[in-house]
Protein backbone atom coordinates (compact mmCIF):
# COMPACT_ATOMS: atom_id res chain seq x y z
CA UNK A 1 0.00 0.00 0.00
CA UNK A 2 1.21 3.45 -0.64
CA UNK A 3 1.26 5.97 2.04
CA UNK A 4 1.55 9.91 1.51
CA UNK A 5 3.29 12.67 3.73
CA UNK A 6 0.50 13.61 6.31
CA UNK A 7 -1.53 10.14 6.20
CA UNK A 8 -2.58 8.71 9.63
CA UNK A 9 -1.00 5.10 10.28
CA UNK A 10 -0.80 2.34 12.21
CA UNK A 11 1.58 -1.01 12.65
CA UNK A 12 -0.60 -3.84 11.24
CA UNK A 13 -0.17 -7.43 12.52
CA UNK A 14 3.04 -8.15 10.84
CA UNK A 15 4.38 -5.30 12.45
CA UNK A 16 5.98 -5.08 16.30
CA UNK A 17 7.43 -2.61 18.43
CA UNK A 18 8.54 -2.56 21.89
CA UNK A 19 6.32 -0.83 24.21
CA UNK A 20 3.44 0.15 21.61
CA UNK A 21 0.01 -0.10 22.68
CA UNK A 22 -1.60 -2.44 19.43
CA UNK A 23 -3.37 0.77 18.78
CA UNK A 24 -0.97 3.27 18.48
CA UNK A 25 -1.52 5.96 16.01
CA UNK A 26 1.64 7.89 14.00
CA UNK A 27 1.47 10.49 11.30
CA UNK A 28 4.01 9.60 7.91
CA UNK A 29 6.23 12.71 8.19
CA UNK A 30 8.51 11.35 5.26
CA UNK A 31 8.83 8.74 2.72
CA UNK A 32 11.93 6.67 1.14
CA UNK A 33 11.72 4.13 -0.86
CA UNK A 34 9.50 1.65 0.26
CA UNK A 35 9.60 2.75 3.96
CA UNK A 36 7.68 5.44 5.84
CA UNK A 37 9.40 7.74 8.27
CA UNK A 38 6.62 7.88 10.98
CA UNK A 39 6.25 10.51 13.44
CA UNK A 40 4.49 8.32 16.53
CA UNK A 41 3.44 9.96 20.24
CA UNK A 42 6.76 9.97 21.75
CA UNK A 43 9.06 8.29 19.22
CA UNK A 44 9.90 8.30 15.64
CA UNK A 45 10.65 5.03 13.40
CA UNK A 46 11.49 4.20 10.02
CA UNK A 47 9.06 1.36 8.91
CA UNK A 48 8.58 -0.28 5.56
CA UNK A 49 5.50 0.61 3.99
CA UNK A 50 3.62 -3.43 3.89
CA UNK A 51 4.29 -3.44 7.98
CA UNK A 52 1.69 -0.17 8.19
CA UNK A 53 -2.52 0.71 7.78
CA UNK A 54 -4.24 3.58 7.19
CA UNK A 55 -6.12 5.17 9.70
CA UNK A 56 -8.67 7.87 9.70
CA UNK A 57 -8.32 11.23 10.94
CA UNK A 58 -9.37 12.32 14.33
CA UNK A 59 -12.28 13.81 14.85
CA UNK A 60 -14.45 16.43 17.16
CA UNK A 61 -17.71 17.69 17.93
CA UNK A 62 -18.23 21.43 16.89
CA UNK A 63 -18.94 21.86 20.88
CA UNK A 64 -15.36 20.98 20.90
CA UNK A 65 -13.80 23.37 18.71
CA UNK A 66 -12.69 26.72 21.24
CA UNK A 67 -11.18 23.71 24.30
CA UNK A 68 -9.60 21.64 21.26
CA UNK A 69 -7.71 24.77 19.65
CA UNK A 70 -6.65 26.31 23.10
CA UNK A 71 -4.59 22.90 23.46
CA UNK A 72 -3.12 22.62 20.41
CA UNK A 73 -2.31 26.33 21.14
CA UNK A 74 -1.33 26.78 24.70
CA UNK A 75 -1.20 23.04 25.80
CA UNK A 76 1.33 21.42 22.98
CA UNK A 77 -1.52 19.93 21.55
CA UNK A 78 -3.88 16.85 21.74
CA UNK A 79 -2.82 13.72 23.30
CA UNK A 80 -5.11 10.45 22.84
CA UNK A 81 -5.61 7.62 25.24
CA UNK A 82 -6.61 4.13 25.44
CA UNK A 83 -9.00 3.91 28.30
CA UNK A 84 -8.03 1.32 31.53
CA UNK A 85 -11.24 0.34 31.87
CA UNK A 86 -11.70 -3.42 30.14
CA UNK A 87 -15.56 -3.16 30.31
CA UNK A 88 -15.01 -0.85 27.74
CA UNK A 89 -12.38 -1.80 25.40
CA UNK A 90 -11.07 -0.03 22.46
CA UNK A 91 -12.86 3.48 24.84
CA UNK A 92 -10.73 7.15 23.72
CA UNK A 93 -9.92 9.91 25.63
CA UNK A 94 -8.61 13.50 24.58
CA UNK A 95 -6.83 15.32 26.90
CA UNK A 96 -4.02 18.20 26.60
CA UNK A 97 -0.69 17.30 26.53
CA UNK A 98 0.73 19.34 28.40
CA UNK A 99 -0.67 21.23 31.77
CA UNK A 100 -1.13 24.41 32.20
CA UNK A 101 2.46 24.81 33.85
CA UNK A 102 3.96 23.31 30.31
CA UNK A 103 4.51 19.55 32.27
CA UNK A 104 3.68 16.16 30.28
CA UNK A 105 0.30 15.20 31.86
CA UNK A 106 1.22 12.66 33.96
CA UNK A 107 -1.10 9.49 33.08
CA UNK A 108 -3.82 8.58 35.53
CA UNK A 109 -5.78 5.66 36.68
CA UNK A 110 -8.58 5.71 34.06
CA UNK A 111 -6.21 6.13 30.97
CA UNK A 112 -3.86 3.01 29.72
CA UNK A 113 -1.62 4.16 26.81
CA UNK A 114 -1.17 7.20 24.38
CA UNK A 115 -2.32 6.42 20.82
CA UNK A 116 -1.02 9.47 19.51
CA UNK A 117 -0.02 12.99 20.11
CA UNK A 118 -1.43 15.65 17.52
CA UNK A 119 0.03 18.79 17.13
CA UNK A 120 -1.06 20.63 14.10
CA UNK A 121 -4.97 21.44 14.08
CA UNK A 122 -5.28 19.91 10.43
CA UNK A 123 -5.23 16.35 11.67
CA UNK A 124 -8.26 16.85 13.08
CA UNK A 125 -11.77 17.06 11.42
CA UNK A 126 -15.02 18.80 13.24
CA UNK A 127 -17.77 16.75 12.00
CA UNK A 128 -21.83 16.72 12.91
CA UNK A 129 -23.76 13.88 13.15
CA UNK A 130 -26.81 12.43 11.79
CA UNK A 131 -29.34 9.61 13.68
CA UNK A 132 -29.67 6.47 11.00
CA UNK A 133 -31.48 4.41 14.14
CA UNK A 134 -31.83 3.92 17.71
CA UNK A 135 -33.28 1.23 19.57
CA UNK A 136 -33.41 -0.01 23.96
CA UNK A 137 -30.70 -1.52 24.95
CA UNK A 138 -30.37 -3.68 28.59
CA UNK A 139 -27.97 -1.88 31.59
CA UNK A 140 -27.45 -3.11 34.67
CA UNK A 141 -25.58 -1.06 37.98
CA UNK A 142 -21.62 -1.65 38.15
CA UNK A 143 -20.22 -3.20 41.57
CA UNK A 144 -20.26 0.00 43.58
CA UNK A 145 -24.00 0.04 42.98
CA UNK A 146 -23.54 3.69 41.46
CA UNK A 147 -22.29 3.46 37.60
CA UNK A 148 -25.15 1.73 35.00
CA UNK A 149 -23.39 -0.34 32.21
CA UNK A 150 -24.94 -1.87 29.37
CA UNK A 151 -25.15 -5.76 29.50
CA UNK A 152 -22.85 -7.43 27.38
CA UNK A 153 -25.89 -8.57 25.10
CA UNK A 154 -26.75 -5.09 24.65
CA UNK A 155 -22.82 -4.35 23.65
CA UNK A 156 -23.24 -6.84 21.24
CA UNK A 157 -25.98 -5.38 19.68
CA UNK A 158 -24.92 -2.01 19.39
CA UNK A 159 -21.23 -2.93 18.01
CA UNK A 160 -23.20 -5.07 15.15
CA UNK A 161 -25.11 -1.75 14.85
CA UNK A 162 -22.16 0.52 14.43
CA UNK A 163 -20.78 -1.93 12.29
CA UNK A 164 -23.40 -2.33 9.84
CA UNK A 165 -23.78 1.55 9.78
CA UNK A 166 -20.30 2.09 9.18
CA UNK A 167 -19.92 -0.44 5.87
CA UNK A 168 -23.13 1.57 4.57
CA UNK A 169 -21.55 4.67 5.45
CA UNK A 170 -17.77 4.51 5.49
CA UNK A 171 -17.73 5.29 9.57
CA UNK A 172 -20.67 5.46 12.61
CA UNK A 173 -20.87 6.15 16.47
CA UNK A 174 -22.76 5.73 18.80
CA UNK A 175 -24.36 7.35 21.81
CA UNK A 176 -26.95 7.44 24.80
CA UNK A 177 -30.27 8.94 24.75
CA UNK A 178 -31.11 8.54 29.01
CA UNK A 179 -34.06 9.77 28.81
CA UNK A 180 -35.40 7.72 25.81
CA UNK A 181 -36.54 4.31 26.42
CA UNK A 182 -34.75 3.73 22.93
CA UNK A 183 -31.86 4.72 24.45
CA UNK A 184 -28.74 3.42 22.33
CA UNK A 185 -28.68 5.96 18.91
CA UNK A 186 -26.31 5.29 16.07
CA UNK A 187 -24.97 8.40 14.76
CA UNK A 188 -23.19 8.53 10.86
CA UNK A 189 -20.87 11.82 10.73
CA UNK A 190 -21.11 14.19 7.83
CA UNK A 191 -19.79 17.78 6.48
CA UNK A 192 -16.08 17.03 8.02
CA UNK A 193 -14.15 19.83 8.51
CA UNK A 194 -10.50 20.16 9.32
CA UNK A 195 -10.10 21.81 12.66
CA UNK A 196 -7.54 24.58 11.12
CA UNK A 197 -9.90 25.61 8.43
CA UNK A 198 -13.02 25.81 10.97
CA UNK A 199 -11.55 28.11 12.71
CA UNK A 200 -10.65 30.24 9.79
CA UNK A 201 -14.64 30.22 8.92
CA UNK A 202 -15.65 31.26 12.02
CA UNK A 203 -12.85 34.10 12.18
CA UNK A 204 -14.37 35.08 8.67
CA UNK A 205 -18.21 34.89 10.08
CA UNK A 206 -17.61 37.16 13.42
CA UNK A 207 -15.62 39.90 10.90
CA UNK A 208 -18.26 39.62 8.62
CA UNK A 209 -21.03 39.98 11.69
CA UNK A 210 -18.79 43.01 13.16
Amino acid sequence: MKFNIGDWVSLNSQAHIDGFSFASCGKVVGITGENCDVQFALSRHLIQSYLLQQEKKFSCLPENVAQFLDWFKNRGGIAVWLSADLSDPGRTYFRPYLTKDGKPMEKSAQLHAMLALLTDSADMDVVTYKEIKRFHVATRLGANGLKVKVTSGGTNRIRKAVAKAAKEYGDATFTFDYMDYNNAVILVPENPTPLSEWEVGQEIKSQAQA
